[in-house]
């Protein structure tokens, strides 16, 4: 049986996970291509908050975390509108991480998390990497994650790149014009994907920070089922938007805002084991190049 705190940090780790990355790496321009050069190094910063709350039975856990990560993308091989890059990640912060758990009932008690979620990241994050090959419009032909995220997430996460990159359109893009794309998400805890789809429009082209960008809006609104082994069922909700300022002349994202919501309930037949609701808010910073 599939136990219902599991799947739902499973989740939750999914989420905050490509959150912390997802942002800075889009990238898009009038006819929305990728445009690298070899052992170039494109630096970021991403401040991600999680607020999250399980409740099962009785008992409800609040997990705030407040997450800082600069990181850096450096680009392995630019060869046949192919691109190789690596993502390593440089300085982690936890400005805030506290745990809030009540059992039975009763008033919740407040735990200061920083110290042990500073570890949990630094070793996540520590001498690690993510490797990831696209062609020119962003559709991923290769990727690989370093031994010790794998372990860390036990699966979890797998073919992170679709996730970090949207595939683009064919045809010139103008203001107002918009797409759809859809993001599967593996969960080996119940055998099954996630499918998610995703609208992107672009609302507009403006200067920002000295650079003419693409203002791109990124929308998520989606519910589903999701049915499980002994009788039991998932509901999954999500809602969520993502603006990405995009320097079409650099290729490159100049900034990025993200606020996205999801709930999910887990159900054996007309009883609900247990449930979450979590928002993720998040900014993306490009710091320059090395």
């Amino acid at each position: 049986m599939v136990k219902g705190k599991r799947f739902i940090l499973v989740l939750l780790g999914v989420f905050l996970f490509v959150s912390l990355l997802s942002s800075a790496v889009l990238g898009f321009g009038y006819l929305l291509r990728y445009r690298f050069q070899e052992d170039e190094v494109l630096l970021y910063q991403d401040t991600v908050k999680v607020d999250a709350t399980i409740k099962e039975d009785r008992d409800t856990m609040r997990n705030i975390v407040s997450v800082i990560v600069d990181y850096r993308q450096k680009m392995l091989e630019v060869k046949n509108n192919q691109y190789s890059f690596e993502i390593t990640f440089d300085k982690l912060d936890i400005p805030e991480a506290i745990l809030e758990v009540s059992a039975g009932g009763r008033e919740p008690r407040a735990m200061d998390m920083k110290s042990r979620t500073m570890s949990t990241y630094k070793a996540l994050l520590d001498d690690n990497w993510l490797r990831i090959t696209i062609d020119n419009r962003g559709n991923i032909l290769e990727e690989d994650i370093s031994k010790d995220i794998k372990e860390q997430l036990q699966g979890d996460i797998l073919q992170v790149g679709q996730r970090l990159f949207l595939p683009m359109p064919a045809d010139v893009l103008d203001k107002g014009s918009s797409w759809e794309e859809e993001l599967i998400f593996e969960v080996p805890e119940i055998g099954k994907d996630i499918k998610i789809t995703v609208t992107n429009k672009v609302k507009d082209v403006k200067m920002v920070e000295g650079r003419e960008c693409l203002i791109i809006e990124t929308t998520i609104s989606d519910s589903f089922e999701i049915e499980m082994e002994e009788g039991q069922k998932a509901r999954f909700s999500i809602e969520g938007s993502r603006v990405l300022s995009f320097s079409h002349r650099e290729g490159r994202v100049i900034a990025a805002e993200e606020d996205q919501w999801f709930s999910l309930e887990l159900m054996e037949g007309d009883k609900m084991l247990s449930s979450a609701e979590a928002t993720i808010i998040s900014e993306t910073i490009f710091l320059g190049k090395e």
